[in-house]
């Protein structure tokens, strides 16, 4: 996920927004069946803004393995279904569920349903 994140940080020092209209978000699909749409950006912020969609199958990481980054997540799942497997504990996320952890806790969200699961996610790489 870190890695995916950095290619939307080419250019740090653009601000996007303050408005950002669906047709003009920088989008990053992913091969393991997740899309981010990045809907803002302050310059000198170290939080990523999103609009993240997990397809039907879709998981953080196509291996299966978990992944830890510096910094903290937060996310409210807004329709569909995930599970989040944190650590040694698994979470199934339903629509108005929200989730903060340190990313450096082994994680891996999955969507095993058959319709996708959407979301607003802040991923921040500061460490707290």
């Amino acid at each position: 996920m870190l890695h995916a994140l950095a290619a939307f940080a080419a250019d740090p020092g653009r601000r996007i927004g303050p408005l950002v209209t669906p047709r003009e978000r920088e989008v990053l699909e992913l091969d393991s069946g997740v899309v981010w749409e990045r809907l803002g950006h302050v310059p000198g912020s170290d939080v990523d803004f999103l609009l993240v969609t997990y397809r039907p199958g879709g998981a953080s990481s196509s291996s299966g393995g978990l992944m830890r980054h510096t910094g903290t997540e937060y996310g409210c799942l807004t329709s569909g279904e995930l599970i989040l497997t944190l650590g040694f504990d698994e979470y199934t996320l339903r629509p108005g569920d929200a989730v903060c952890f340190e990313s450096t806790t082994p994680h891996r969200y999955r969507n095993d349903g058959d319709v996708a699961a959407t979301g607003i996610w802040f991923v921040s790489s500061v460490v707290q």
